[in-house]
């Protein structure tokens, strides 16, 4: 894209800020590497929602789809609980860690209820229903609702949460003046915002939608209009741009796991382009982190179909007696850790018959227990060994 200006730097106070160009207008891309990705990548996603669509359980998946994905994007930020803390009862993980599950849940709460006002759609990780609530389009309002959840009760309390920020912030460094980098004043917060939005919005320019995420996300995290969360919210914004687009049919995609894996490339990308006005290499990165993600999320439910599949087998054998053999199945898939006193008030049953059905699953190999504690937890540790081994290319 050679008509692309990334903006200029201010000169502030003991610092200089960095303000964006706007980006509402016509961007013309004759990069033969970039349309060649954004081919294959389009592909790649016309077959995620094909394969999506067609598995019956699908809907049992997403959650812990999602949960990766918060794990992940928290961890691009600096946490360090896995994706077994998190489905792990708190008694269970450090007390060091559990501020940071309380982050990565609420990356969850803030995805889950922004799908909702999104596509009028609630419950969407676990049951999806029509809810009756109003919706929204795609537009700062929504990233401020967002926002709001991710931040509530989590360290970033205290940071304003669903609020565009009214002083200065910056990136490394202590101050603005030792800063690696400084973004816009926030009295320019407003009109950069409605750059952003409308251009989100505007049909009258022939952006391609992939490409147009990837310039969106570049711009929201130059303004990066928020005193905390930025990051996590603009990773939660390409999901949600995705489903507004119509591009991605059920929450499937996420590229925090490839973002984190990369995460220097990730960075210097994004810095590049304000350096160099490069923003063909950004694209050409992001692109190929589509790829790869939407790859991956095939291969992830094709092996999470496979077990499913194996799992059923396994309870065709077992008395017809274990009614709830198959109730306790689905629950699993929702909650991998999981105990007898859990298993009980989810499933209604007696505390006893709960008790029977996690053993037997144990004897299946289903479930693994842990028995060196007096309140057993029960594992389904080959569904989370599917997420922990799932590698990107």
């Amino acid at each position: 894209m050679n008509n692309f200006q990334a903006g200029h730097y201010v000169q502030c106070s003991g610092y200089k800020a960095f303000i964006p160009s706007k980006i509402n207008k016509e961007f013309i891309c004759n990069d033969s590497k970039i349309l060649a990705l954004l081919e294959k990548a389009s592909r790649y996603i016309g077959e995620l929602n094909a394969y999506s669509k067609n598995l019956p359980n699908i809907f049992f998946f997403l959650s812990m789809m999602a949960i990766d994905e918060a794990t992940f994007s928290n961890k691009i930020e600096g946490t360090r609980i896995t994706l077994n803390e998190v489905v792990s009862p708190d008694e269970e993980i450090l007390p060091e860690r559990r501020d940071e599950k309380t982050e990565v849940l609420n990356y969850l709460y803030a995805l889950s209820l922004s799908y909702k006002t999104l596509t009028g759609y609630e419950n969407i990780l676990i049951s999806p229903e029509k809810a009756n609530d109003p919706t929204l389009p795609f537009c700062t309002r929504l990233i401020k609702k967002a926002h709001k959840y991710l931040l509530e009760g989590s360290r970033g309390k205290d940071k304003h949460p669903g609020e565009f920020r009214k002083s200065q912030n910056w990136i490394g460094g202590t101050m603005p003046s030792t800063a690696a980098f400084v973004p816009p004043p926030p009295e320019l917060l407003n009109e950069l915002l409605a750059d952003f939005e409308n251009f989100w919005h505007n049909d009258e320019i022939y952006v391609p939608i992939l490409i147009k995420i990837a310039i969106c996300h570049y711009q929201f995290e130059t303004i990066h209009p928020f005193l905390d969360g930025n990051g996590r919210i603009g990773r939660l914004i390409l999901l949600l741009q995705l489903v507004d687009s119509g591009l991605l049919e059920l929450p499937t995609l996420y590229l925090s796991k490839y973002f984190e894996r990369n995460r220097k490339q990730y960075y210097d990308a994004l810095s590049l382009v304000r350096e160099k006005n490069n923003i063909n290499q950004w694209i050409q990165y992001f692109l190929e982190g589509v790829c790869d993600t939407a790859l991956l999320s095939v291969n992830l439910l094709k092996d999470i179909d496979n077990l499913n599949n194996e799992c059923e087998e396994k309870l065709q054998g077992i008395p017809r007696s274990h009614i709830n053999a198959n109730k306790l199945l689905k629950n699993l898939y929702l909650y991998p850790q999981t105990s007898t006193n859990k298993i009980s008030k989810q499933l209604n049953i007696e505390y006893q018959n709960a008790n029977n059905l996690l053993k037997t699953f144990v004897k299946l190999g289903i479930l693994e227990v842990n028995s060196k504690r007096r309140n057993k937890i029960y594992t389904f540790k080959k569904y989370l060994d599917i997420f922990n081994k799932a590698q990107l290319k």
